[in-house]
């Protein structure tokens, strides 16, 4: 007897689909058909390929912004104090004293010296945590010598050094310290003095005056590290606030031509097969040229625009419920799940998505429920009717007393178009924090904050200035929140539109 065979096997000879009609006679697709579906296949791949690596694609934005402004591989430190709208970085933090550079790893392992009283990380060409320095790091803010060592390392390494093994050659190297502001000046000079990076054979602890018995983290007041490469090797810092510096992936064809550039330069142990696999798909492969026919470009153009327009829904209209703050409200948080953007051994794509379209790295600091220690943030793109932040009307945010941060509280203003500073003509600081001494609180301890074209009268001291035509979002950080964070028993208010403002 024939097994019969039921209908869930068999294929329809005319399927309607959201690509028109497909035909598939006894079970075959006819010519036009399979081009169709190959074509789709290949818009899907490319959409995917996209949204799977914007991480590496901002490291190889972040790296070509780094170069431009004259940041060398190793040699060159960025020096950030403040950040501000003349810089097109993502989310980033006007309070914060930040630190970078690109660590090469080309040429064999690196020492870094981290300074002390810093939240640093390092993080490899695909956007991985390597390593943490400083107050989340094995140092615990102490500070402390790192070596890094490229992969397939083979040479002898010393226990005596804090070591980590990149699976990448090229790496993004960041520190992030605090300073009032009388206090910024000396904050600069200590990252000055206390930064050094140079290659691990040259010097060794033990030509430092080290034994086996001293930590990581100590130098001889005689011979002190930088004292020692200075002569040889001296570290150059750049000032880098109020210029230029464009460090944003594209969201165009261009995109893939960056992701090739990552998978050239790196070995494919980095990425597993099945991120290769994919980008192999649509022609980026390791060992050769990335040069796409015409119809395969005119597919991976439109599928570069639906990937942006994705990663902007998923950023901007996240429709994960877990994702927001407060029912009803309109905070979420840029991190829905760990640094490692897992739920009960699940991968949440969307979520590690969205971190990645408006964040270029990722910290236990920035991720971890830790009391007292690290950052939290909250974002808010819409209004409390839950429509989108207009730039050419006027809002007000009231931020209850109490603020529980024991370090500093920021709101930062940014633009949907580049996820960084908005630019506005008044200010290149588009922010209000605990560190703005003109922010003036109500009697009961409160804040109330506004946002528009112009302020309203008697409210210039705690006004953040918008641009008509542009659209904003916000930012809400809290330095070393506190447990009325965690307990929900601080929240924030909604961002309220103002019928009219007091001239």
């Amino acid at each position: 007897m024939w097994t019969e065979v039921p209908a869930s096997l068999r294929a329809p000879e005319r399927v309607k689909t959201r690509m028109g009609v497909l035909e598939l006679v006894h079970g075959v697709p006819t010519e036009p058909t399979a081009k169709r579906l190959y074509d789709h296949l290949d818009f899907i791949r490319g959409v995917d390929a996209f949204l799977h690596t914007i991480s590496g694609a901002s490291m190889v934005a972040m790296r070509r912004g780094f170069r431009s402004a004259g940041v060398d591989d190793n040699a060159t430190v960025a020096i950030f104090d403040p950040m501000d709208a003349h810089s097109l970085f993502l989310t980033g933090d006007t309070e914060s004293i930040y630190a970078g550079t690109w660590l090469d790893l080309r040429k064999g392992a690196m020492i870094v010296q981290s300074p002390p009283s810093t939240v640093g990380i390092v993080v490899d060409f695909f956007g991985r945590r390597v390593a943490d320095l400083g107050e989340a790091g094995p140092d615990e803010g102490a500070g402390g010598l790192f070596l890094f060592a490229p992969p397939e390392y083979q040479g002898q390494l010393s226990e005596q050094y804090f070591i980590f093994k990149s699976p990448t050659y090229g790496n993004l190297l960041m520190w992030g310290s605090f300073a009032a502001e009388s206090n910024r000046g000396a904050a600069v000079g200590a990252l000055k003095e206390r930064i050094r990076i140079y290659p691990f054979d040259v010097p060794l602890l033990e030509d430092l005056g080290l034994d086996a018995e001293q930590s990581a983290t100590e130098t001889t007041e005689e011979e002190p590290v930088e004292d020692q490469e200075e002569d040889e090797d001296p570290m150059r810092f750049l000032s880098l606030s109020g210029k230029s510096l464009q460090t944003i992936f594209p969201s165009d064809f261009r995109y893939y031509e960056d992701v090739d550039t990552m998978i050239q330069e790196e070995p494919r142990a980095a990425f597993g097969p099945e991120i290769l696999g994919l980008l192999a798909s649509i022609g980026i492969e390791k060992g050769k040229p990335f040069a796409p026919d015409p119809r395969m470009k005119a597919i991976l153009v439109e599928a570069a625009a639906v990937a942006n327009g994705t990663a902007r829904a998923i950023a901007f209209r996240h429709r994960n419920d877990a994702a927001y703050l407060y029912e009803g409200s309109a905070w979420y948080a840029l991190q829905a799940a760990g640094g490692e953007h897992l739920r009960n051994g699940v991968r949440l794509l969307d979520v590690r998505a969205m971190f990645f379209y408006l964040s270029a790295m990722r910290s236990p600091g920035m991720a971890d429920d830790q009391v007292g220690a690290g950052f939290a943030h909250a974002l808010a793109v819409t209004d409390a009717n839950g429509k989108y932040l207009d730039g050419g009307k006027t809002y007000r945010l009231t931020l209850p007393p109490r603020i529980p941060a024991k370090g500093f509280w920021s709101i930062v203003v940014y633009d949907p178009q580049t996820r960084s500073m908005l630019q506005a003509p008044r200010s290149p600081s588009p922010s209000l924090s605990s560190e703005s001494r003109d922010v003036v609180p109500s009697a009961d301890g409160s804040r109330t904050l506004y946002f528009g074209p112009a302020p309203p009268r008697g409210q210039e001291r705690n006004w953040i200035q918008t641009v008509p035509g542009k659209g904003w979002f916000v930012m809400l950080r809290l330095h070393r929140p506190l447990g009325a964070w965690f307990d929900e028993t601080w929240r924030p208010g909604e961002i309220e539109p103002v019928d009219s403002v007091i001239e």
